[in-house]
């Protein structure tokens, strides 16, 4: 499967923070370390803090884990012939002022695009065009201008009626505008020169800007997805995501969530390739589906009800857990000291029997939780105790250099 990076590339709208785009990416690039994610061939150098991010993750594009979107018959396999079109073309349809003051003409003359593009990808990880391009199937322009034309005539209405019926005229006109730019191919169709043009006609409020700005950055970023078929991770609902378990790992497993987010790269691509940590996402992803699907009656209960028992039932597991760690010799004791001899030797396995007795209908619930749970436990073990302790493998190697002695 092929995933695009959206939140990489500039938008036009919010705040960015470098960190959190960071940490997203590092849980992204765990959750689906058997596919491979895309990025557009401007996206990586726009923004000086996304070059910086990505000439860290040398393993992931060593092993062709990150790819990036090229016509390469058009621009014969090279982002440098990419790079000379586009300030052609942003050229012929600029002024000087307004090239020296853009954000991704500045970015494409600026050292960073030969750093990124003609040292790191080819000299210093020896990658050639082969293993780092993968050829657009669709014209991103064609489809960006399409996506917009869908997208404000899917929302325009909703967002009109809010409006007073004064300011409805305006907003209209702004649509309309959009639009005319949209649908004539002769002129640049560009999110900053769409902008540009809506404030200098129209002055628009903050809130009918955001309107624009957010519908711009939306459709831009499902037209680089679909480029090449794939799939934007911010637009992803329904399936586990970065954003989504940095959120569950931090309530969940905060000790598990410090230790992934101290990792260097180079350890971010090994716990990836991780059999445990594979079989982790496997029962968070098992979970989900349980939650998302119907049961096993075959009834779909309401979500609310589904969160409520899965919520009594985690809660009766975590107290097994604690009476068992905490409590269980001390009961057992009791019972030796009334003579309960066979009760007091059987207490765990009834205990495990009244476990599944009382889970009843979602037992696969409690199961995928008390597997999830041996799978955190397990991976906080290997990435805290057993790397301290990984420095011990260095004396197997000495005790191979010794060689082999055959008694004869």
């Amino acid at each position: 499967m092929l995933f695009y990076i959206d939140y990489l590339d500039h938008e036009t709208h919010g705040n960015r923070s470098v960190e959190l785009l960071g940490k997203r990416l590092r849980f992204d690039l765990l959750i689906f370390s058997s596919d491979t994610l895309c990025l557009s061939v401007p996206a990586c150098i726009k923004l000086r803090d996304t070059a910086s991010l990505l000439i860290q993750l040398d393993d992931f594009w060593a092993n062709k884990k990150i790819k990036l979107q090229l016509d390469t018959i058009k621009h014969r396999g090279k982002a440098e012939n990419y790079f000379k079109n586009r300030k052609k073309v942003l050229e012929k349809n600029m002024s000087e002022e307004q090239l020296l003051n853009h954000f991704e003409y500045r970015a494409y003359t600026d050292k960073r695009t030969d750093n990124f593009f003609g040292i790191y990808l080819p000299q210093m990880l020896s990658l050639g065009s082969q293993d780092v391009f993968i050829r657009k199937e669709r014209d991103t322009d064609d489809l960006f201008r399409s996506n917009i034309l869908e997208l404000l005539g899917k929302y325009y209405d909703s967002f009109c009626s809010s409006l007073h019926p004064s300011e409805q005229l305006v907003f209209t006109g702004m649509v309309h505008k959009i639009e005319a730019l949209a649908t004539d191919s002769s002129g640049l169709f560009q999110r900053s020169v769409v902008e540009e043009c809506i404030t200098t006609e129209f002055s628009p409020s903050p809130e009918k800007m955001n309107f624009v700005t957010t519908l711009l950055d939306r459709a831009f970023a499902l037209a680089n997805a679909d480029t090449n078929d794939a799939i934007p991770l911010s637009f992803v609902l329904n399936q586990l995501t970065g954003a989504w378990l940095t959120r569950l790992l931090e309530k969940t497993y905060p000790q598990l969530y410090s230790l992934i987010c101290k990792l260097p790269w180079s350890e971010v691509y090994i716990l990836s390739q991780d059999n445990d940590w594979r079989q982790f996402i496997g029962y968070v992803n098992a979970f989900i589906w349980t939650v998302q699907n119907p049961t096993l009656r075959g009834v779909r209960p309401a979500m609310e009800a589904n969160i409520a028992s899965l919520s009594r039932y985690i809660s009766l597991f975590n107290f097994l857990k604690l009476v068992k760690k905490e409590a269980i010799d001390a009961a057992k004791k009791k019972m030796f000291e009334f003579g309960l001899f066979s009760e007091a030797v059987n207490l765990d396995v009834m205990l495990e029997l009244y476990l599944d007795c009382y889970s009843g209908r979602y037992k696969i619930l409690m199961d995928v939780v008390k597997a999830t749970d041996m799978l955190a436990n397990r991976l906080i073990e290997k990435l805290d105790k057993g790397k301290k302790l990984s420095y011990l493998l260095e004396y197997e190697q000495k005790q191979k250099q010794k060689g082999y002695e055959i008694f004869k």
